[in-house]
């Protein structure tokens, strides 16, 4: 793998903010704070994460209605 141990846990961070992973996130925090991570970087990261998430969430919620005015129609 290419990328360095900061980037791979930031990575992981994010991946278990916007997929809904507690364990994920749990485990993920604390190897970045044994890498020295800062709290302001991991916040950072959980904030892209979460605009992530919640564009999804608003994406699959506008694709479920759109999909069942077609089935009314």
């Amino acid at each position: 793998m290419s990328l360095d141990g900061r980037a791979e846990e930031l990575v992981s961070i994010a991946a278990a903010v916007a997929g809904n992973c507690m364990p994920c996130f749990s485990y993920h925090l604390n190897q970045s704070r044994r890498l020295g991570i800062s709290v302001e970087e991991i916040e950072e990261t959980v904030g892209i994460a979460r605009k992530i998430r919640s564009s999804g969430t608003q994406q699959i919620d506008n694709f479920v209605s759109e999909e069942l005015k077609l089935v009314e129609s």
